[in-house]
């Protein structure tokens, strides 16, 4: 609520404006002497107008600030004050509508809204501008006197009769106790606004960097208000016989005007206040109400005349609102960018760099288009000669792009300032931008480069989220393509092996044992002879003993009765010309059967396949894993590949030194593994 009363109040300063222009030129000219040096139009009119406006603005960005409400409050009753001291004059002195009576009590109004609480709250501004609060404690006994003074002067009205204020009663002589309180008032007044005046350079004084740029605007224009009012009074006092002088008045009514400039050009140029955003906003509102209301009443003045109907007329409408809709939105950002630069001067192209790099960052760019845009935008910010923008990947890599501007190379580079891009859950990259050798990084700009530091952080944990998501999916297609191989060659391997388990009993066993049934087919009804019966059970004998070497590989009864120790001891003593070494600690204890079963088979893959000179089984000393090593071993790339997918299914390790191999097998194997068989 409190952000927009100040608005009506503004509007309220606007339209006594206009009735005292009026009334003013109604009874005399707008620019005569007595108009100009006496009443003040239009330099009073324009500085009321300004304070009321400028004072709302403030109020909408920071409603409690007092600095706002003093100046919508000065500038209400200062276009207050100016149209009742104009129609007082127009019925006293130009015989207007209206009765003597009335202008008295007019100039009464005017006299109490005017020159003494006018000059109370500018004091009252001058000793808290640009805070609101006083430069130190010391200084409050001055604002107090200022508001004596207001007190004093409007004392000094209210026991004054009304015909006594504008000279229409009989002079007494000397100076009425109403004079004297207003003229006590008045001085009073006019030495805490001086006072005032000078805390303000006491304030500038101890200012630094931005903040007094800003200040200083305000106090050149303040002590010119001083020194004008001190200059009135004393040529009234000395010179004028306590009337007004317009050689005095002018400067003064300039002064008040300069001081609403320069508190304006310090918000506009110096963003005192930060009001810039409002500004800005103001002035693209202003351009799109001109473009819409001129394209359509121009639409409509050139084709509505045209169309005779009702139910034409409206469609018309219709159809012109949605095509000055439609051409508004191509002319949209060229009209934000145009209210930038009126509202910031140079300052808007790290805003519209902002702008631009928000807009491109709610697009997900990939990493290629994003870095080049932070790069931009923290450069254009701090006016830097050269920016860096580098972004940390999960992997531990990064990536960096560095963005120069076209200028480059016409100043001496300064420092690098580092900006960290982070968010809640760390540092996610770094931005850098290089200064020239004769500044430092200004407020504005490193507030601008912190904006664009965090929204940086969100797009970059977005691009680190990709990666890692990319990463991720890679290796799990590499995952999927070793799984594949591995499918395919334990299918070859299994196919392979039963082709030549099936061609070995075809020509081993099957073989015999056809030639047996044919002789027992061929035996006489007598039976066979001792000879014949000798031969039989030697054939029978050789083809048993041909099935029992070529089942050798398969998976032996007594590695699962006995273990992993008993089974590689019995197949060693078949297998002659290998040395098998098994450690107390292996053959102690049972080891689970998968990590059994997959040593065992290496192993008798790797005797099967070259020969192993020395063979030993041992439980690996840095862990709780079953260690095998084999010595003097020539694998093939076939057999060395089926070995290493049976370790690997088991989460295992196989190293191949050239004529060693180590194979280490956890005993505590993934349930998830591929079972070995």
């Amino acid at each position: 609520m409190s952000r927009v009363i100040p608005w009506p109040l503004a509007l309220i300063s606007t339209l006594f404006v206009i009735g005292d222009t009026l009334i003013v030129s109604a009874y005399g000219s707008l620019w005569s002497t007595d108009t100009l040096g006496i009443h003040g139009w239009p330099f009073v009119n324009l500085a009321g107008l300004g304070c009321s406006i400028l004072g709302a603005v403030i109020v909408m960005t920071y409603p409690r600030h007092l600095i706002g409400w003093l100046l919508v409050i000065v500038g209400v009753t200062t276009s207050v004050s100016l149209l009742f001291e104009s129609y007082s004059r127009w019925v006293i002195d130009e015989g207007g509508p209206g009765s003597t009576a009335a202008g008295e009590v007019s100039a009464s109004v005017a006299l109490a809204l005017g020159g003494p609480f006018a000059l109370s709250v500018l004091g009252m501004i001058f000793l808290t501008v640009p805070d609101g609060e006083f430069v130190s404690p010391r200084w409050r006994p001055v604002a107090w006197a200022a508001c004596l003074g207001c007190v004093l002067s409007l004392a000094g009205l209210l026991i004054t009769p009304p015909a006594e204020i504008v000279g229409n009663a009989d002079a007494t002589g000397g100076l009425s106790p109403g004079e004297l309180l207003s003229s006590i008032g008045i001085l009073l007044t006019a030495v805490a606004l001086v006072i005032g005046a000078a805390s303000m350079v006491v304030r500038l004084r101890r200012s630094r960097g931005e903040a007094r740029q800003q200040l200083r605007w305000v106090v050149t224009a303040a002590m010119f208000v001083a020194l004008a009012l001190t200059a009135m009074l004393l040529d009234q006092a000395l010179f004028s016989d306590g009337s007004q002088s317009p050689v005095t008045s002018i400067p003064l009514y300039l002064s008040y005007v300069a001081l609403i400039g320069s508190i304006a050009i310090s918000v506009l140029r110096f963003r005192l206040y930060d009001l810039d955003i409002i500004i800005s906003r103001a002035v693209a509102l202003a351009c799109a109400t001109a473009f819409v209301t001129g394209a359509y009443v121009v639409g409509v003045v050139t084709v509505g005349d045209r169309l005779d109907g009702d139910a034409e007329s409206f469609g018309l409408s219709l159809a012109i609102t949605a095509i000055v809709s439609l051409a508004f939105q191509p002319l949209r950002r060229w009209v934000v960018r145009l209210a930038d630069r009126l509202a910031y001067g140079r300052r808007a192209q790290p805003y519209d760099a902002l702008a631009e790099f928000s807009r491109r960052a709610g697009d997900s760019p990939a990493p290629d288009q994003l870095l080049p845009a932070v790069a931009e935008a923290a450069g254009l910010a701090g006016s830097a000669l050269e920016s860096t923008a580098r972004l940390d990947l999960p992997d531990g890599t990064h990536r960096s792009a560095t963005w120069t501007p076209r200028t480059a190379g016409r100043e001496t580079p300064g420092d690098w300032v580092e900006m960290p891009v982070a968010d809640q859950s760390g540092q996610v990259g770094t931005i850098r931008i290089l200064l020239p050798a004769t500044r430092n990084l200004r407020g504005h700009e490193e507030r601008l480069m912190r904006d664009i530091a965090e929204q940086a952080a969100v797009a970059f944990r977005n691009v680190r989220l990709e990666a890692a998501l990319a990463a991720h999916v890679e290796q799990l297609d590499h995952q999927t393509d070793e799984l594949a191989a591995s499918r395919a060659r334990l299918i070859r391997a299994s196919d392979s092996e039963r082709h030549r388990l099936e061609l070995a009993i075809s020509q081993e066993v099957l073989s015999r044992l056809r030639e047996l049934r044919a002789g027992l087919a061929a035996l006489p009804d007598s039976g066979p002879t001792a000879e014949q019966a000798g031969d039989f059970v030697t054939d029978a004998t050789t083809a048993l003993e041909s099935l029992r070497d070529l089942t050798k590989g398969l998976h032996p009864t007594l590695l699962t009765r006995s273990g992993l120790a008993s089974a590689l001891t019995s197949y060693v003593a078949r297998n002659a010309g290998t040395t098998l070494v098994i450690e107390p600690a292996v053959s102690a204890a049972r080891w689970p059967d998968r990590v059994e079963a997959a040593a065992y088979f290496c192993c008798t893959h790797a005797i099967m396949s070259g020969g192993v000179e020395a063979m030993t089984l041992r439980v690996a000393p840095e862990s709780d894993a079953l260690e095998v090593e084999l010595a003097g071993t020539d694998l093939d790339a076939t057999v060395r590949q089926s070995m290493v997918d049976r370790v690997e299914a088991l989460r295992g390790v196989l190293e191949d030194d050239g004529g060693r191999v180590v194979i280490r097998l956890p005993r505590e194997a993934d349930q998830s593994a591929v079972p070995v068989s």
